[in-house]
């Protein structure tokens, strides 16, 4: 199966080195434009994708560029840089997924110590059958032998064939287990599961074609480099496609609450129930909001002001802020019309994370763009969800921009608050912590 190189060979390699060097370039471009609060995780994908492609990149000058005098021992060097690149990449694409799990995990020193506070975690396991992995390749010796009619056969020690199955199945493992598992616990829009999954068989499907084409085959004198080389040229362009959304790591994150303040909180809000507050501007609705989501609570803010300078202004950092316009081009845009926008916004909020609260801002804004009947609608059944989730729900509102009839059919069933007046006594909310 060996065979001298021919013409079409050797194009078929450039054209796949060239298409690979475009998509580690498009991988990389795509996880620095992502929209995320979570700068250290995102940093660990970036280094996963540097690695990825470093691999990838070895292959191709390996392979298709470098043709030294000496091709035995060069293919050896090149069989260990290159495994060396695919093990790194293995302990940082694992680092992302502890990370992506763990929201609480925002920096190196949490990092360092949740493995402190976990061990042994099975990260720290993870980590120990990787740098094995790593001993093996970095120290073990393989016999080339070149055949006449081209190609050649890497005869490796049995106990790195084991070795290297370990490792490779490691990786298999511990990629499909953290993400389903974290699929299964934030459960996140549609659009952003089939991304995921996208990646999942992306990663699982590079790991299986690298040891195949790298290892198993070259021991039996086989040579299916160049097929498994375009094979891992699709399984990147799978990656890259699922990556290219602004918003896909925001989407993905797990909720968390903004703080754990040890302070008494200064509002008293009974779970369960939507609260009118009558202001014209939604600036005590906001204190009421950013005082639960800095005691424990995981909050939504959906707004008609633009969500960085409210991040700003309130000092929220982890909450997820939308910007309900229909008129601006934003990675955080909700649009007002149909109602059933906001409705699905909300209720994927309260269906992952009970016990939270939300901040509706544009009442108003809503209803100049639906009619009154299809507002109300979306506030009555948004309220049934609220309370068989035990989470509160805020709606500034302008009385005065209500027709009596309306405002008595908006607030049947929903408790108003009067801006600046002394809260109900009610029994202080306890959220859960996470």
């Amino acid at each position: 199966m060996n065979q001298k190189p021919q013409r079409g060979d050797r194009i078929l390699e450039y054209f796949g080195a060239t298409t690979a060097i475009f998509l580690s370039i498009i991988i990389v471009a795509a996880i620095l434009r992502q929209r995320t609060g979570r700068t250290f995780q995102k940093m660990l994908l970036v280094a996963a994708a540097i690695l990825l492609s470093a691999a990838v990149a070895s292959n191709i000058a390996i392979g298709t560029l470098l043709r030294p005098e000496n091709p035995e021992s060069f293919i050896v060097l090149s069989k260990r840089i290159q495994a060396t690149f695919d093990i790194l990449f293995g302990l940082a694409i694992g680092a992302f997924l502890v990370v992506t799990s763990s929201p609480k995990i925002n920096s190196i020193r949490d990092f360092q110590r949740y493995l402190v506070r976990e061990f042994p975690s099975s990260y720290v396991v993870y980590s120990f059958i990787m740098a094995l992995g790593l001993f093996s390749v970095l120290t073990t010796t393989a016999e080339v032998q070149l055949m006449p009619e081209g190609g050649y056969v890497i005869l490796f020690p049995f106990w790195f064939i084991v070795m290297t199955t370990i490792t490779m199945s490691t990786i298999m493992l511990y990629i499909p287990y953290k993400l389903l598992g974290y699929l299964h616990h934030v459960r996140p829009s549609r659009s952003v599961a089939h991304d995921t999954y996208f990646i999942i068989l992306g990663l699982e499907g590079y790991t299986v074609t690298e040891f195949l084409t790298e290892v198993a085959f070259p021991n039996f004198g086989i040579d299916f480099r160049i097929f498994g080389f375009l094979l891992e040229v699709l399984l990147m362009a799978l990656v890259a496609f699922a990556v290219r959304e602004r918003r896909f790591l925001q989407d993905l994150r797990a909720l968390s609450a903004e703080a754990h303040l040890e302070t008494a909180p200064s509002f008293h809000l009974e779970e369960g129930f939507t609260y009118i507050v009558l202001e014209s501007k939604p600036s005590h609705s906001f204190e009421i909001f950013t005082d639960m989501v800095t005691h424990g609570a995981r909050g939504l803010c959906i707004t008609r002001q633009q969500p960085e300078r409210v991040a700003k202004a309130y000092g929220l950092e982890k909450t997820p802020i939308l910007w309900l316009s229909r008129a601006v081009v934003h990675p955080n845009c909700l649009r007002p019309t149909p109602p059933e926008n906001i409705a699905m916004a909300i209720d994927h909020l309260l269906e992952i994370s009970p016990n939270s609260v939300v901040l509706l801002d544009g009442v108003e804004y809503l209803m100049a763009h639906n009619d009154f009947h299809s507002v109300l609608t979306l506030l009555h059944d948004l309220n049934e969800k609220v309370s068989i989730t035990d989470s509160i729900m805020l709606l500034p509102i302008d009385s005065k921009a209500f027709e009596e009839r309306e405002f008595t059919l908006l607030r049947r069933d929903l408790r108003v608050l009067q801006a600046g007046t002394p809260q109900p006594a009610t029994p202080r909310v306890e959220f859960p912590q996470g």
